[in-house]
């Protein structure tokens, strides 16, 4: 097997192990480790390295966008314009007439930050790159599959009690429980789409392969489901039923034969319509607070979120600042959790209302290039399939828990996104354009 796929799953085995280290620890060995497969992946695939210049046309602007935004976070400006009051009050205090100042509060966080989404980035792209072949993409969804499973596993466990060197995991039951099984159903429809191209090959039906598959996928969503049933929220089984539909629209606009930009826009609007439905059902959010139980609005969660959302400006914080911001906004003896209330208040808080804005309209973007590339695929439709659905169900969430917000989902979904562009085009189609087996 070559290096590359090798140090790839190398990633996605360690990033859960070295989360229970100390988060700086991680964080340098995760980087070290994309930056290795990154690296590896280009030797390994020189021929195809062409293919990130057409990825960059086709999603330039959802890959670029963080990154710009978070520079000019930390790009030095007046204060009294893009940047944060904080930097004004020192120059204040320092009598300086004209103090510059930056956006992000914490300049040092920012930067963290950056580097992280790099990582995320250099295994996105490492992804897409080993993926463009059929059997190394069947590989590492076998791979996604097992370690999706083992960490819903771990968070089992960690409900015992007597796991105290999982508490890192904690925090995020929701978002695996429900990736675990997008990618379980993704596995499922795998097997569905072989064992039907090797009947009309008269090939067996039963393979050893499909048999390995089935048994992971019946892993991933039984672990998925009790992790559902014995932790997380009620409204976590609404959002992944979003996430389940939006493989069975795929599955019917194939079989009913429709064309691939009808069956986008009717699954962008049908996604609209049921992420507003799920979300007003939920109530998660604090603007909604009025809604919410008198109990529960009086909490000290609910009620640092409202305090920090008050003061967000357009601008935001700067990434990776939320602890900082939420520890000026603490009232004293104040024992909230250090995570934020939802990923949609940190993220409004860090990237601003603005940033926050235009990060939707680039997940809504996203969603529409997985769904035409699922129904334009002649087959491996499962993978952008459920590139949509993580999406789709990740875009919900974020309003409903601080999941999103978490290193090792982030890792998941950048390799489960690499997975889905990798299939959703050919070699000599452009991105969007129908893409032939």
């Amino acid at each position: 097997m070559p290096i590359a796929i090798l140090f790839l799953i190398g990633a996605l085995a360690a990033a859960p192990i070295l989360s229970m280290l100390h988060q700086s620890v991680a964080l340098h060995g995760l980087i070290l480790i994309a930056s290795a497969t990154l690296i590896a992946t280009a030797l390994d695939r020189r021929a195809e390295c062409g293919i990130v210049v057409r990825l960059f046309r086709g999603l330039g602007l959802a890959a670029i966008f963080p990154l710009a935004w978070m520079t000019l976070q930390l790009v030095p400006l007046p204060a009294h314009s893009f940047s944060s009051s904080i930097w004004l009050a020192v120059g204040n205090a320092f009598n300086e007439s004209k103090p510059l100042g930056h956006a992000s509060v914490d300049l040092g966080t920012t930067l963290r930050s950056t580097l992280w989404y790099l990582t995320n980035v250099a295994l996105f792209i490492s992804t897409v790159l080993i993926a463009r072949d059929r059997t190394r993409a069947e590989t590492l969804l076998e791979v996604l599959s097992l370690v999706a499973s083992a960490v819903a596993a771990a968070a089992l466990l960690r409900q015992s009690g007597h796991f105290s060197l999982l508490d890192p995991f904690a925090g995020f039951d929701s978002s695996i429980a429900i990736f675990s099984l997008l990618v379980a159903i993704a596995v499922f429809l795998l097997i569905f789409e072989r064992t039907m191209s090797r009947s009309k090959q008269n090939s067996p039906v039963v393979s050893a392969t499909n048999l390995r598959r089935g048994l992971l996928g019946l892993f991933g969503s039984a672990t998925a489901i009790a992790l559902m049933v014995a932790s997380t929220p009620p409204g976590t089984v609404s959002i992944a039923t979003l996430g389940v539909l939006v493989f069975l629209f795929v599955l019917i606009a194939r079989l009913t034969k429709l064309g691939a930009w009808t069956a986008t826009i009717i699954g962008t609007a049908l996604a609209v319509i049921g992420a507003t439905l799920i979300l007003i059902q939920l109530q998660p959010l604090p603007w909604f607070e009025t809604q919410l139980p008198d109990v529960l609005s009086e909490s000290s969660s609910i009620g640092l979120a409202r305090r920090v959302l008050a003061d967000s400006t357009w601008h935001g914080s700067g990434v990776g600042t939320y602890d900082v911001i939420a520890s000026l906004y603490r009232h004293p003896g104040d024992v909230s959790p250090s995570i934020p209330l939802t990923s949609a208040v940190s993220l409004v808080t860090e990237w601003g209302t603005l940033g926050f804005a235009l990060m939707l309209a680039l997940a809504a973007q996203i969603f529409c290039f997985f769904v035409h590339g699922a129904t334009a695929r002649g087959r491996d439709w499962s993978f952008p399939t459920l590139a949509a659905a993580m999406i789709l169900t990740f875009a919900c969430e974020a309003f409903f828990d601080a999941g999103l917000v978490n290193a090792n989902v982030q890792i998941l979904m950048a390799v489960a996104a690499g997975l889905g562009v990798s299939q959703s085009f050919t070699t000599s189609a452009t991105f969007g354009d129908a893409a032939a087996p």
